[in-house]
């Protein structure tokens, strides 16, 4: 077997391994074993089990194998401890939702570890020390990994083709199987390491498909630079107040200069050695780029402004980081202009390498300790709160339980203490006695943060039942929650039909609980009712029957639920 076979069977049994890991890790949130309840675990787990691999299979050549894999290696510990700090964050874990700590570690972190990985292929390059290869590695990452999710998108459809034939002919097999998490997660593993070995291999397929994009955005590019002039010279008339008024201004303005950067980049990536524009238009190009302090002095004005107003927020300090970000960029830029005026370009790989470390470290950073931007949140929410500029009853304890995990968690208990302000979760708590959760006058107050219907009136749920329920509902995001008791097999104790509603009260999710062996099991209860809307107005105060069979169906007004047997059974 040659050598580059060797090379390429590694990379699949490395793709075929992370699927299998990453199965073990979902399978463990499916029967909710320790590892789904321990975040300081699950975080950096999961994270090594998706970043290292990839970072192993897009750096591998056939010249070398270890030498990427140190590499890497070094680059997961930074994962590693990362990923115990956020999972850190997310403890006690249930306690208050992580829905925006994953969201902004996902980004944010993804984006560092993307960069991170460029620059482990510029290292093992044989242009280490040219900045524009950074700009061709970018590319080439980015489409093959579109490329190979692409490929995962229509080994996806051919599995559902080949389920449904075989269906036709009443063999059920191949559907059963390609709905099991196991083959879903090892298949998709598997097949997109495959995309990424073949693409790879097709450099000048990728080279030409950039080439591509270049030339549609280096038409582009002076029609960007040239609304950005026609703006600045409009908005003198106009006036800043206007500007302001949509609260979408300063983001506007943030996302011009983003494209105006991204497409100087992509338009002038080869440096001086093929300017992509005539001298003409080089020098009108190169005297636009002068618009860009002004942008960013007005993006800090409405920064500010918002600042003022509301104090620090998670997002206001991402918005406040890219705003740095492109500033420091644009300056660096307008220097280059100075000193060498249209010949600019020479200098452009020489400043994203630096940029790029720049950024790396301050996304690691705002992933630390050392910046971690929910502690100064909490303490501009809380000084606002202390000096008098917030009273009590105008805190955002919601925003604080929502978004800030565990220091506003912990924030929120000394201020039940010291000021009486509640935690809302806490409002969950009190409708729920000993005997259980009954829909007592409490949530006809507006205690609780959903809309809860029981059927029949004075149900009462098991306390584990309701917290389960609840939890489901704050997963699914739920609006409404209706509840039915009844007797769906027979066996002289209720099951409980759980029907979540959206905001503009649609049926989005029907399940039912039964009780086995002591603990509350989760079936999915199917509407058979197509692609039609259910809306909650159906359900509520409507009759409730059962139909004869194992699983009986439930009937709720005119709408049938079909209980499907749980997995297992």
């Amino acid at each position: 077997m040659s050598s580059i076979s060797l090379t390429k069977a590694l990379m699949l049994a490395v793709s075929v391994a992370q699927g299998c890991l990453l199965y073990l890790i979902v399978n463990s949130f499916k029967e909710d074993l320790w590892l789904s309840q321990s975040p300081m675990w699950f975080y950096p787990l999961i994270s090594l089990a998706v970043g290292l691999p990839l970072g192993f299979i897009l750096t591998v050549t056939e010249q070398q194998v270890l030498k990427p894999l140190g590499w890497v290696a070094g680059y997961g510990l930074i994962v590693a401890l990362v990923g115990i700090y956020i999972g850190f964050q997310a403890e006690p874990f249930n306690a208050f939702p992580i829905d925006s700590l994953t969201a902004s570690y996902v980004m944010s972190f993804g984006l560092a570890s993307f960069l991170a990985l460029l620059f482990i292929q510029w290292c093992l390059t044989e242009d280490g020390r040219d900045g524009r290869v950074l700009s061709v590695l970018a590319w080439r990452n980015a489409l093959i990994l579109l490329l190979a999710w692409l490929l995962v998108l229509a080994a996806a459809i051919v599995c559902a083709l080949w389920a449904a034939l075989f269906v036709e002919i009443g063999i059920t097999y191949y559907q059963v199987l390609f709905q099991e998490t196991w083959f879903i997660v090892i298949l998709g593993t598997t097949v997109f390491g495959v995309g990424i070995i073949v693409f790879r291999a097709l450099v000048e397929v990728i080279d030409n498909i950039i080439n591509l994009i270049s030339g549609l955005i280096k038409l582009l590019l002076p029609l960007v630079l040239f609304v950005a002039v026609m703006f600045l010279l409009a908005l003198p008339g106009a006036g800043l107040d206007v500007l302001w008024s949509t609260n979408r201004g300063t983001g506007l303005l943030l996302l011009l200069m983003l494209l105006i950067l991204v497409g100087i980049n992509i338009v002038y990536a080869d440096g001086l050695d093929a300017l992509p524009y005539g001298p003409v238009l080089h020098r009108l190009v190169t005297a636009a780029l002068f618009v860009l302090p002004f942008l960013s002095i007005l993006s800090y004005q409405g920064l500010t402004l918002r600042l003022d107003q509301y104090g620090w927020t998670v997002a206001r300090c991402w918005a406040f980081m890219v705003w740095g970000l492109i500033t420091l960029y644009t300056v660096g830029w307008v220097g280059a202009l100075v000193r060498r005026r249209a010949n600019w370009p020479a200098l452009l790989g020489y400043g994203n390498a630096r940029f790029g470390v720049c950024v790396i470290g301050l996304l690691i950073l705002a992933n630390s300790p050392l910046l971690d931007f929910r502690k100064l949140a909490l303490a501009s929410q809380l000084e606002r709160l202390e000096t008098g500029l917030l009273t009590p009853a105008q805190f955002d304890a919601d925003y604080l339980r929502a978004e800030l995990a565990r220091p506003g968690h912990e924030a929120l208990i000394r201020l039940g203490d010291e000021l009486g302000i509640q935690d809302p979760a806490q409002s969950k708590d009190r409708i729920v006695g000993e005997d259980g959760f009954s829909q007592s006058g409490d949530i006809a107050d507006g205690a609780s943060p959903v809309n809860w219907d029981l059927n029949p009136k004075g149900l009462t749920l098991p306390v584990q039942l309701f917290e389960q329920v609840n939890a489901l509902s704050e997963v699914q995001q739920a609006a409404a929650v209706h509840v039915v008791a009844a007797d769906l097999n027979n066996d002289g104790q209720p099951e409980y039909a759980v029907l979540l509603f959206d905001r503009v009260s649609n049926l989005t999710q029907s399940f039912y609980f039964t009780q086995l062996s002591g603990s509350w099991q989760k079936g999915v209860l199917g509407t058979g009712g197509g692609l039609r809307v259910i809306k909650r107005s159906e359900i509520q105060n409507q009759p409730v029957s059962v139909q004869e069979s194992n699983l009986q169906p439930l009937t709720i007004g005119n709408i049938v639920f079909n209980p499907l047997p749980l997995v297992g059974e």
